[in-house]
């Protein structure tokens, strides 16, 4: 089956309820990737927390999640970030008029401080494989680190850098979806589909960045047999 990415939201902010523009598929994979950061002058003020999506009649499974240790800004101030990747595999169809709420506490309340995206995805849907790992600031690459896949897969990797002001950049083979430097969120999400099996690099194609950032990837593949609901390979 061809590997596509079917539609994408623009992002929206957490708390608030986003949905597609077209109905999606049957059988698709759909994916909701959400970030969001806290500027504290604590190092004891935590991590953000973000929710499971909740949309009616579907249920979200969680395919990667990963929070950074506080690490200070050149401001002076504590960091720290939260970004989860959530899935579901052979959805059934959702109408536009399905709404998707992401819940989030303890982050900053600035506008470009926190953000969520829904992706519809053909060709896939089985977790195949996780990552997740933080930097600290004006480190590099950025990413979730490699990923060694057993299928012919789509990857996903979602990052967030507080401190770079414009957008992320795609890696050779990535295409970035809107998330990254629209409005809601400073950050970026970028997929690659047909990516052969073997160890795969998950990250942007950026230099330098100057804040710490955090990221996480994941990667689909193919359900073998016949369509049903199946459960995520950890």
């Amino acid at each position: 089956m061809s590997q596509t990415l079917v539609q994408q939201t623009n992002s929206f902010i957490g708390n608030a309820a986003g949905s597609f523009t077209s109905a999606t598929a049957i059988h698709d994979l759909l994916v909701c990737v959400a970030a969001a950061y806290l500027e504290a002058s604590s190092s004891t003020a935590g991590v953000p927390v973000i929710g499971t999506p909740t949309t009616a009649g579907f249920t979200w499974t969680q395919a990667a999640s990963f929070s950074s240790a506080s690490a200070v800004n050149e401001s002076g101030n504590w960091y720290t970030e939260t970004v989860v990747m959530f899935y579901i595999g052979n959805a059934a169809v959702m109408s536009p008029s399905a709404t998707t709420t992401v819940s989030m506490s303890n982050f900053s309340a600035q506008t470009n401080s926190y953000g969520v995206q829904l992706l519809e995805f053909s060709g896939a849907s089985v977790l195949d494989v996780k990552a997740g790992q933080s930097g600290p600031p004006a480190s590099y690459p950025i990413g979730a680190g490699t990923l060694t896949t057993a299928a012919v897969d789509i990857m996903v990797t979602l990052a967030s850098d507080p401190n770079f002001n414009s957008q992320f950049s795609a890696a050779a083979g990535f295409t970035m979806t809107n998330m990254g430097g629209v409005g809601a969120f400073i950050g970026g999400c970028q997929y690659a589909l047909n990516v052969a099996a073997g160890a795969n690099n998950t990250a942007f194609g950026n230099g330098s960045f100057s804040g710490p950032w955090t990221s996480v990837g994941a990667a689909f593949k193919a359900a073998s047999g016949f369509y049903g609901f199946p459960t995520a390979l950890l």
